[in-house]
């Protein structure tokens, strides 16, 4: 599914959610530029609770103060409130947007949790195996 949005300087953005193997992605292009600007990439590691590890968000510093990075996050926490995932932020960029929206995003009926060791070797493992 595609998402059709506004940037900061009044730009449409898409945003798309990527199915690749084993790291997924909400990935966001400006309507202008056919490649991608940037993305934020995440892991759903099998477990008892649906779960969303973020652990890397990345815009290209060409597109950057457009806000992209911040619409990458809520569009994902949107996503995540929907489907009753819980968001685990091992990105920093996650991790400071919860910290300050967190109490907002629970209001919203999001959840999420504060990484735990498990959650970083996943992330481990998988930055290993994309070499």
């Amino acid at each position: 599914m595609t998402r059709e949005l506004t940037d900061a300087t009044g730009s449409t953005v898409f945003i798309e959610l990527v199915d690749s193997a084993r790291i997924r992605s909400y990935s966001i292009r400006l309507a202008s530029v056919s490649s991608p600007a940037g993305r934020a990439d995440f892991l759903e590691p099998e477990s008892d609770e649906a779960v969303r590890v973020f652990f890397h968000t990345e815009v290209d510093p060409e597109f950057s103060g457009r806000g992209l990075a911040t619409q990458l996050i809520r569009t994902a926490l949107g996503d995540a409130i929907e489907e009753n995932i819980v968001v685990v932020p091992v990105c920093p960029l996650f991790a400071a947007y919860l910290r300050k929206h967190g109490a907002a995003y629970l209001a919203e009926g999001g959840r999420f949790r504060v990484p735990r060791r498990a959650d970083l070797a996943l992330v481990s493992q998988a930055a290993r195996a994309e070499r």
